[in-house]
């Protein structure tokens, strides 16, 4: 297979992207306690806008959709926890799809559910041949969706601080399930380390580690290792088209990142009661990398951009997003609110989450002013 041609990237192209702007303040803000626990978010999975401006958010905590108007308010919830049609044991990704409809991932069931536009369950998907802890990537045009294979069962490591990155293979499956249609590829996994703790041997990844990122989006999907700031953009059935560079230096890891970084919380919804203060130390024993990675995350907005996260100590700081048009050309870099963590880019807007000053979650919607 021919190499992609490389498009090379050292600044904003001229004459686009140099009033991309995100609102001030959101133009929607839903989150808080209404007494009965409707607004009360505790660990969003995902959320979405519709077409005609409603947003449904997946809660970890209670295990449930929760679907508002445009105005934030709450109309219904969908689900509820159990095993059964329409049901969820562990939310962790929602996914919009044509027609308003949407996919929800549930790993301990292995099962995606698809809801139509009106909230009623249109289906589910079981995916074959998985194994241990299986992540949801997202869905392509055609309906058919990527998941990583998960790890094989048995695999028992000995406590070493050596840093190690198995591999992860990436499978797309049809959109009726069953076994995968095709691999679409193999590439190195995050940087982790196996420690003993409290008389148990647990895998922690590398502070500012390196791991690869893959986004999927109509019939094209994006993958690139953030040990470089070079990203893969490949059209099915896997042809590569083009490989995206920016120029980058890498940035030092200071004193004050590192500390800054083991002060914030970690991220227990998905985790249970009983596990949370195990799970809410961070091990002194983990080390970290050097510099930092070049970069955080990427998206794909609605109307095929990519955008590529700068990399972040904490989510507490402004975010700063690199966007590239559909020929991979850098347009411009635009900068969120800190703290807010993207969901969802539209046409005109961005959809994510943030917590206030008492650490309550929120998912915030706001404004995004690009030039047309």
């Amino acid at each position: 297979m021919p190499e992609a041609p490389v498009v090379e990237n050292t600044a904003p192209y001229e004459g686009e992207g140099a009033t991309w702007t995100v609102s001030r303040s959101p133009l929607l803000s839903i989150g808080g306690d209404d007494g009965e626990g409707s607004y009360t978010l505790t660990g969003v999975a995902g959320a979405v806008r519709l077409s005609d401006g409603r947003v449904v958010v997946a809660d970890k905590g209670s295990q449930v959709l929760h679907v508002f108007d445009a105005r934030g308010t709450h109309l219904r919830s969908i689900g509820r926890e159990g095993g059964g049609p329409g049901e969820f044991r562990a939310v962790e990704n929602v996914a919009l799809l044509r027609g308003d409809s949407i996919a929800v991932w549930d790993p301990r069931l292995r099962r995606v559910s698809v809801f139509d536009h009106t909230g009623q369950l249109a289906h589910e998907v079981s995916p074959a041949g998985l194994g241990l802890f299986p992540r949801f990537i997202g869905v392509l045009g055609d309906g058919s969706f990527v998941l990583t294979a998960g790890l094989p069962a048995g695999g028992a490591r000995s406590a070493s601080t050596a840093a190690r990155r198995d591999s992860v293979v990436y499978l797309r499956f049809g959109p009726s399930g069953g076994e995968a249609r095709d691999t679409i590829g193999r590439f190195p996994g995050p940087e982790t380390v196996t420690l003993a703790s409290s008389g148990a041997m647990t895998m922690e990844e590398v502070i500012f580690g390196r791991d690869v990122h893959l986004v999927v989006g109509g019939n094209r999907y994006f993958v690139a290792d953030d040990d470089r700031y070079e990203v893969t953009e490949y059209r099915l059935p896997g042809a590569p088209v083009r490989r995206i560079r920016r120029a980058h230096v890498p940035s030092q890891v200071t004193n004050a990142d590192l500390a800054s970084y083991r002060e914030q919380p970690r991220d227990l919804s998905g985790v249970p009661p009983q596990l949370r203060a195990q799970f809410a130390k961070r091990n002194p024993d983990v080390p970290h990398r050097a510099t930092l990675p070049a970069f955080e995350s990427l998206l794909l907005d609605e109307e095929g951009y990519l955008w590529v996260e700068h990399p972040r100590v904490t989510r507490a700081t402004e975010g700063r997003w690199d966007v590239f048009d559909r020929e991979g050309r850098w347009l411009t870099t635009v900068a969120t609110p800190a703290g807010f963590q993207v969901r969802q880019i539209g046409g005109d807007f961005m959809l994510g989450t943030a917590l206030d000053s008492l650490d309550v979650e929120h998912v915030h919607l706001y404004t995004l002013n690009r030039p047309r």
